[in-house]
């Protein structure tokens, strides 16, 4: 005891739960917020909800001998995709698996993924990054094939300027089962998307970003390990003598031109150009902006 001045009525020792074998959620030792709640999965009971990023569940095991154990997961997800980690006491992970969106939170599905455990007693921390799904029970058996993370390959990104197209993003991997994303580290640098099935950066202004290729585990891959590269963008700049294609939908109309001055860039010259009715100006104001300055 550190420190006193509280009562104390009882206390109850009780033993591992022995493995190989099925497993309640919500008959965890000790837990973070998550809450039990009737279930509709077969064999009716409870399952656990209200499972956020970064909740975890332990559960007190003792293992009959060392080896790989497979463990299959009953979860149901409404959302997209989470992740389910298997930790040991000491924090480190032992295996993973992807929880995929089954459009709706009594829907159930069974993943799998295995572990090398040790020998003995034990407690098993069930960790959830990224969270909100629910989770009913898992089954531990022993045997299965130890999996492996994927290797991710994401080359070095050339640098862009301001005024620079879209480009894709392109990174090979060792596990097909699964896709590649990508993400940004500075929106306002760069923006990433994945519209059209393939994933593209858009230039917004100079600056720099990370981009990071990630991809969740898989039936036959851990989660692999993040891959990033740095993008620099730098300011438009022109050179002495270069043309500077106009776009005429560009142009700021300081006066009133209800046609506007689309006529005057379209390459005719041997036209006359309406550019809308108004009074005759001795003279006429407008102006375009060559690129974006960021102050």
């Amino acid at each position: 005891m550190v420190k006193g001045n509280w009562n104390l009525n009882w206390f109850e020792a009780v033993p591992g739960r022995s493995l190989p074998a099925k497993i309640e959620a919500e008959s965890f030792d000790v837990a973070s917020d998550v809450r039990p709640e009737t279930t509709s999965d077969d064999g009716g009971g409870q399952n656990l909800g209200y499972i956020d990023d970064g909740d975890w569940m332990d559960y007190n095991v003792t293992v009959a001998s060392a080896g790989v154990y497979t463990f299959q997961f009953r979860v149901a997800n409404s959302y997209g995709n989470g992740v389910i980690y298997i930790k040991s006491e000491d924090g480190s992970t032992l295996g993973s698996v992807t929880v995929p969106r089954t459009y709706g939170w009594q829907n159930w599905t069974t993943v799998s993924t295995t572990a090398t455990l040790a020998a003995g007693s034990q407690v098993l921390r069930i960790y959830a990054n990224p969270g909100a799904w629910n989770f009913n029970w898992f089954n531990v058996t022993q045997g299965g094939t130890v999996q492996s993370p994927a290797v991710i390959t994401f080359a070095a990104l050339p640098n862009k300027a301001v005024g620079d197209g879209d480009f894709n993003l392109v990174a090979t991997t060792t596990n097909s089962e699964t896709p590649v994303t990508f993400t940004s580290s500075n929106p306002s640098v760069l923006t990433v998307s994945n519209a059209s099935g393939v994933w593209k950066a858009s230039v917004v202004s100079a600056g720099t970003s990370t981009i990071t290729a990630s991809q969740a585990a898989s039936a036959s891959f851990l989660a692999a390990t993040n891959v990033s590269q740095t993008q620099i963008v730098t300011s438009a700049t022109v050179a002495a003598g270069q043309k500077i294609t106009i776009d005429p939908k560009r142009w700021y109309q300081l006066n009133n031109v209800s046609n506007g001055l689309d006529g005057l860039f379209d390459g005719i010259t041997d036209v006359n150009v309406e550019t809308g009715w108004g009074k005759v100006l001795p003279n006429y104001d407008a102006y375009y902006p060559c690129w974006t300055v960021k102050r």
